[in-house]
């Protein structure tokens, strides 16, 4: 039930629902669109300031320098417009977005085989694994497993807030890292800018669309996604102010579920624990007074007893006659 309440409390954050009347009293805000679009400008201008010094690294100089940049920028891949044809109306300054525009995303990396090599383990750099991230309820506060320097050799140290995704095993599963760990290629990993959101709301939306990403994994023993899949997913985008403010209002919502239902349950457990104190008092006479006048309990069951003996008798001869008086017409 809490689980089904917490689904539905996240569709409504998703759908604008629950800042509905905040977005009338703040009308002002950027939409998300042009805050996407800043960034991405941001971004293509620091790879091609990338670019240009890896060429004058080089050596590279005037003509040749430009020449080769010029090759070199038309690398750059835009990002596609999303086709917003085919998807449900957002709130107002709300944009869809490629859940890959929101920040860097990639697998992990445990490129040795066998994992369980002993080597790899017993030293101070936590692994998370798919289980891991099933069972930690949205927040990566424990893990099972940790990397020895040689594990970390061959793997990645992913910092705190990445939100970790499972695309093999309990696919879609996802979490946010509250320390810096490791994780197998069988988890993707995003770091999100946190100028358009933090990694709670990436979470948060992951967990809308599980569903819908299960249903891409093959029927085989082991289903599995791969980061394609997750290239391609689109996602709603609020303006960054009413983020916090969607997020502010999902946890108090989740709280007041989870306070509801603990309440539930201990007017269960009450309920359950004043039925047993009833049916005590019920079978000890306590629950009405007793009075001297009235007939024992051991006297009444005696006369039913009697009185059932007494029946049986009677039936039980009758019956024998019936059974004589049909053998005689059968005989004659």
């Amino acid at each position: 039930m809490l689980e089904l309440l917490r689904q539905s409390i996240l569709a409504a954050a998703f759908r604008g629902d629950l800042t509905k009347e905040w977005r009338k009293n703040n009308p002002n805000i950027e939409p998300a669109s042009e805050l996407l679009k800043r960034i991405q400008t941001e971004r293509r201008k620091r790879w091609e300031n990338a670019e240009l010094d890896k060429l004058k690294a080089k050596g590279l100089t005037g003509d040749k320098l430009e020449e080769a940049f010029a090759k070199q920028r038309i690398k750059y891949k835009e990002p596609v417009l999303v086709d917003t044809s085919v998807l449900p109306e957002l709130p107002e300054r709300w944009c869809w977005c490629w859940l890959s525009e929101i920040g860097y995303m990639n697998r992990g990396k445990s490129r040795h085989r066998p994992r369980n090599a002993p080597h790899l383990y017993g030293g101070k750099y936590p692994f998370i694994q798919t289980g891991d991230i099933a069972q930690s309820n949205g927040r990566i506060t424990t893990h099972r497993q940790a990397y020895s320097e040689a594990g970390l050799a061959q793997s990645k140290l992913w910092p705190e807030g990445t939100v970790c995704i499972t695309i093999a095993a309990n696919i879609a599963s996802s979490a946010v890292l509250t320390y810096p760990a490791c994780f197998p290629d069988s988890v993707v990993g995003i770091l999100s800018d946190n100028r358009l959101c933090p990694p709670e709301y990436v979470e948060f939306f992951i967990r809308t669309v599980r569903n819908e990403l299960t249903q891409f994994a093959p029927a085989t023993a082991q289903k599995n996604i791969n980061i394609g899949i997750l290239n391609n997913v689109v996602m709603p985008l609020a303006p960054r102010k009413e983020v916090d403010e969607i997020l502010r209002r999902v946890h108090l919502s989740m709280s007041n579920a989870l306070s509801a239902e603990n309440q539930t349950k201990s007017s269960t457990r009450e309920l359950e624990q004043l039925d047993q104190r009833i049916l005590s008092k019920a079978f000890r006479g306590e629950l009405a007074p007793q009075d001297p006048k009235d007939e024992p309990a051991s006297v009444l069951l005696e006369r039913i007893t009697e009185e059932k003996e007494q029946e049986a008798a009677k039936q039980k001869p009758r019956n024998i006659q019936k059974g004589k008086k049909r053998k005689k017409l059968i005989a004659q």
